[in-house]
């Protein structure tokens, strides 16, 4: 706060600057397939980025080709995607994950709403989901909800909303062939899941980028 006349005024300063390009945005539209990996634990404090949340997520997110990784050549995947102990799928490492139901009427959406960062980008998904009718369930997406899915997306501010086209399941095939009846030995279980079109969630994209233009403010370049 500054003094102005006797009085005190508050002055909120803000920071502008490029964001750096993530792996997807470096290949033409025509060429992209984004790939995500289920990897890793929920945080412990989900509501902060705080420093230790820094550190974990480079160990996730770090090129994991090396001898000692279980992981190898996780530079080629996107993003990464937590889960809990139940195999419940919550965040990403720095974005919002959704799975999308389009033979449901009206559309739906699973989307876990505790225990996660919640961002601008997803506040606007969720408004834009309140006026065109589509569903949103408040739940952690599982394993069953993403064989029945017809798509998944992200979205963060670097990347609003972002269309995925395979799900690789890591970890969660791994808890799954584990806690299954048959055991760790089970195969049956495919390694990935992949969603080549899915029209709600295009315009959701679509949508939410008209929909973030609506909310702000041009920043004067002559400044």
């Amino acid at each position: 706060k500054c003094q102005n006349n006797g009085a005190f005024q508050s002055v909120l300063y803000c920071h502008v600057g490029i964001l750096p390009q993530t792996n997807s945005s470096k290949v033409p539209s025509d060429q992209k397939h984004i790939k995500v990996l289920v990897h890793g634990h929920g945080r412990d404090n989900a509501l902060a980025k705080d420093s230790k949340w820094v550190s974990d997520r480079k160990q996730y997110t770090s090129d994991a080709s090396s001898a000692n990784s279980s992981v190898p050549g996780l530079t080629t995947y996107e993003e990464i995607i937590l889960i809990n102990d139940n195999g419940e799928m919550l965040e990403g490492s720095q974005t919002n994950f959704y799975v999308v139901h389009d033979h449901k009427t009206p559309p739906t959406i699973i989307t876990v709403n505790e225990g996660v960062l919640h961002g601008s980008v997803r506040d606007s998904v969720l408004r834009i989901c309140r006026n065109n009718n589509i569903t949103v369930e408040f739940r952690p997406p599982t394993l069953t909800d993403l064989k029945k899915a017809s798509g998944v997306f992200i979205s963060s501010t670097s990347r609003w909303v972002m269309r995925v086209h395979e799900v690789v399941l890591g970890d969660l095939l791994l808890l799954s062939k584990c806690n299954d009846s048959k055991g760790c030995e089970d195969e049956s279980l495919s390694t990935s899941f992949h969603y080549p079109n899915c029209q709600t969630t295009e315009n959701i994209r679509m949508w939410v980028l008209e929909d973030v233009e609506s909310h702000s403010t041009p920043i004067d370049q002559d400044i």
